[in-house]
């Protein structure tokens, strides 16, 4: 069997390190490494109300140097170089065969300088794969997350937490930068209304009700944890994977590494691949697949009863003894059991159940599938 082109590495050094600073346990998921606060309160109103969440099974990579915009652009599947400025991506890496090894969060720091967010376990192995095509361009690819701490904001009082950093709150799509870091804005989380407001509501377009992602220097996060925690409830790592459950976006877990094209979860829907842009490893395969052939497997979410399956589980069509399919990503969800994203042959797609035998109850996404 061939090794893989990206090996995992799971460590709990810089985790142990932040649960030392603030406060909380952390433990090892198929994920990564996971922080839980001690006493949180019920996730379901913290989800409403403001929360925010130490995600320690995010990392930070920098490409750094005059050709660093251009050498990511032919890596990846998005065009980052016509990526404005004061925004972000999502975007795809691919091997040569068109298998996505990870998901990434890119944006441009500076003209010379790309910050990419990628899952904790994968980035040792992504920098060291990326840095063996830099060949004699002039770039440097450096693991930043030992400077950088990854934090997940969301609900009706996270904007005023960020304000008193200080730190605008971004748009969606947007990023705000500061003295305190930066700042991601994400599209709202659909979540049942609450049977009562916590809060008048200026419009149903307020940013407050958006996400974010908050990346600051890990050094000034003992000092700025007081200020967040007594305005947000501190949250465990996987509320912010809930959330990019919740809204469709896959993340590659290790165990998924070189299973899927990207259309096959739904990247190319989620604004994470670009069809005009040139070369890439795996281009060829990933374009054929858009333009060419009837796609014959999606990713779909659901809600599971009881615990969080792992990213690889198999999922089966009833009466079948093979998987029609996998997990992609999944999280418990603050209202009780678990959302989950799913790759499957899309004919069985709507009676699939998980290998245990529990059936994934469709919900719809909030974007339509090209079926």
């Amino acid at each position: 069997m061939n090794a893989p082109l990206i090996a995992p590495t799971f460590d709990t050094a810089l985790a142990d390190h932040l649960a030392r600073d603030i406060g909380g346990e952390v433990s090892i998921d198929g994920f990564g490494e996971q922080y839980m606060p001690l006493g949180s309160q019920p996730l379901a109103q913290s989800v409403r109300a403001g929360w925010v969440a130490p995600l320690t099974d995010l990392g930070v990579l920098r490409a750094e140097g005059e050709q660093a915009v251009q050498f990511l652009h032919s890596q990846f599947t998005n065009d980052l170089e016509n990526l404005p400025e004061h925004h972000w991506q999502l975007t795809g890496y691919c091997s040569a065969k068109g298998r996505l090894l990870a998901t990434l969060l890119a944006w441009r720091d500076t003209a010379q300088s790309v910050m990419l967010i990628a899952p904790q376990p994968l980035i040792a192995g992504l920098r060291k794969r990326l840095s063996m095509f830099i060949l004699r361009a002039k770039v440097r690819i450096t693991d930043d997350s030992g400077h950088w701490v990854v934090l997940g904001v969301g609900g009706e009082r996270a904007a005023r937490a960020l304000a008193a950093l200080p730190l605008d709150w971004p748009a969606i799509g947007a990023v705000s930068t500061g003295s305190a870091g930066h700042a991601l804005g994400f599209a709202p989380v659909p979540v049942d209304p609450p049977t009562e407001p916590t809060a008048p509501a200026a419009s149903t377009a307020d940013v407050k009700s958006a996400r974010c992602l908050l990346i600051m220097p890990r050094g000034d996060l003992s000092r700025v944890w007081p200020t967040l925690s007594q305005t947000l409830a501190p949250a465990p790592s996987f509320l912010w994977r809930w959330t990019e459950v919740r809204t469709g976006v896959p993340r590659i877990a290790a165990a998924g590494v070189e299973h899927f094209v990207p259309q096959m979860v739904n990247l190319d829907l989620v604004q994470g691949v670009s069809f005009r842009k040139g070369c890439y490893p795996g281009q060829e395969i990933v374009a054929r697949s858009h333009y060419l052939g009837k796609l014959k497997r999606r990713m779909f979410l659901a809600h599971v009863t009881g615990e969080a399956p792992d990213a690889g589980t198999d999922v089966f069509a009833p009466g079948s003894a093979e998987p029609c399919g996998e997990v992609v990503t999944a999280a418990l969800s603050p209202e009780g059991g678990a959302h989950v994203l799913y790759e499957s042959q899309i004919v069985s797609a709507e009676q699939a159940r998980l290998a245990d035998g529990r059936p994934l109850a469709p919900v719809e996404l909030p974007y339509a599938l090209a079926l």
